[in-house]
């Protein structure tokens, strides 16, 4: 599913304003990222958000490509930043990896747990169905 970068680009930039996410970069990713998507105007804060809205605590992006996951890539692969040169097409001042490393952002700023919503409401009903017994 390609989604209409330049559109989300402006979207996503007017919403997260001052933030610059600051990365680490990889020569590879091992098992603990998972293809997501592919975006042509590419840039953290996309990926963050798709990714962590999902649940999923790490991305990594190389130019358009998206990766999600719960953990980071194992530190022996972790490599210098300098090798995450690439800028982002939708956001030039941030880098979208390098021609072989990953640049892998944490979606603090975006994680949604997956099980928030339906502990959520299954507290509610708990505590709504406590207190309507009790009267």
């Amino acid at each position: 599913m390609k989604l209409h970068g330049a559109a989300i680009a402006l979207t996503l930039a007017s919403s997260v304003q001052a933030y610059s996410p600051e990365g680490t970069c990889y020569r590879q990713l091992g098992d603990s990222m998972q293809p997501h998507n592919t975006y042509t105007y590419q840039m953290p804060t996309l990926s963050m958000r798709v990714c962590g809205q999902q649940g999923h605590r790490y991305v990594a992006i190389r130019g358009v490509e998206c990766y999600c996951g719960s953990s980071k890539p194992p530190e022996k692969f972790e490599v210098s930043l300098e090798n995450c040169d690439t800028p982002c097409r939708g956001w030039p001042s941030d880098k979208c990896g390098g021609k072989k490393a990953w640049s892998v952002y944490s979606t603090e700023h975006f994680f949604k747990p997956r099980s928030s919503s339906s502990r959520t409401s299954t507290t509610s009903m708990s505590e709504k169905a406590s207190s309507t017994s009790e009267v």
